[in-house]
């Protein structure tokens, strides 16, 4: 598989109305200000995407929202982690349905525990 992700990636904040609603105008906004400033990529819905804050449904529509500004310009990566194992499963078969180029995944903090034997 050849690394389609060169140059500039710039990893997108998530935009929130007064009401903590996203604003997602304001999305659009971003991701064509980052198009069209040199982005190479966009990283969707990584930490600095407030992904804790969100729910299921409001990262779906996040993908839609970029997918459809991007219009394949760029290569989209799309970030799926949590603590749940089955929210993430479900979040990359997202992904997966979503046709997006990339997805990262990382595992959750703290909750894995390796024992090693004595010999």
């Amino acid at each position: 598989m050849s690394n389609i992700f060169r140059g500039l990636g710039v990893a997108l904040i998530t935009p929130f109305k007064s009401d903590m609603s996203i604003d997602f105008e304001a999305l659009e906004r971003l991701v064509n200000y980052q198009l069209d400033n040199g982005a190479d990529f966009l990283c969707i819905l990584a930490t600095t995407g407030e992904t804790p804050c969100l729910t299921r449904s409001e990262k779906d529509e996040i993908t839609r929202v970029v997918k459809s500004v991007v219009k394949g310009r760029v290569p989209l990566l799309k970030y799926c982690g949590g603590n749940n194992t089955r929210a993430v499963i479900e979040e990359m078969k997202s992904s997966l349905r979503a046709q997006l180029e990339r997805t990262s995944i990382k595992e959750p903090d703290g909750t894995i525990h390796r024992v090693s034997k004595k010999n």
